[in-house]
């Protein structure tokens, strides 16, 4: 499975088919929301 990296509302994204992932939830907050960080 491939992700691709993307800014969704202004957040970090990972999108994968049709969803999509906040990297700040998915990663406990590890991974900045800012996605030019």
């Amino acid at each position: 499975m491939a992700f691709i990296f993307a800014n969704v509302d202004g957040r970090s994204s990972l999108i994968s088919g049709g969803s999509y992932f906040d990297l700040e939830q998915v990663s406990n907050g590890a991974v900045s929301v800012d996605p030019m960080e």
